[in-house]
Parts: structure tokens; sequence; C-alpha cells
């Protein structure tokens, strides 16, 4: 598992995709934005299974080829 410092860079001001978004056979979300900040903000407390969430979710985008860039300002 990848760790919180990894995950919160990873994600940090990236341009996700919308819409459905199938995890793994048995996690989909429709709003992956509202997911990855949740999550990010449960593992921050401690909560280990947002990591390991966070970390099926990182996986899944660079498997598919659909992660995309950290937005700059």
């Amino acid at each position: 598992m990848e760790s919180k410092e990894e995950l919160i860079n990873w994600f940090k001001g990236r341009d996700l995709p919308t819409g459905h978004f199938r995890i793994s056979s048995y996690e989909t979300t429709d709003n992956l934005t509202n997911l990855i900040e949740l999550a990010l903000a449960n593992m921050e407390r401690g909560n280990k299974t947002s990591q390991a969430v966070l970390t099926r979710v990182k996986a899944k985008l660079e498997q598919s080829g659909t992660e995309s860039t950290p937005v700059t300002a």
C-alpha cells in the first residue's frame, strides 16, 4: 500500500474522469472527485480503509490510462 504522502501528492490537483467509474468488481462510484476528497480526509484521520481505496483507485486510473496530469494554476 502506498504511503499517505504519496497518495496525497498523486491526487492533489489531478483532473479526474467524470461519470460512472468502476474501481473493482465490487466498488463503483458516480462521483469520483467526491469519493477521493472524502477518502483523503478520512485517511488523514487515520482510516486505513480509505488509504486502501485510494490505492485501488490510483492503480485503476493508471491501468486504464485515464489518469490525467495534475492541473496547475
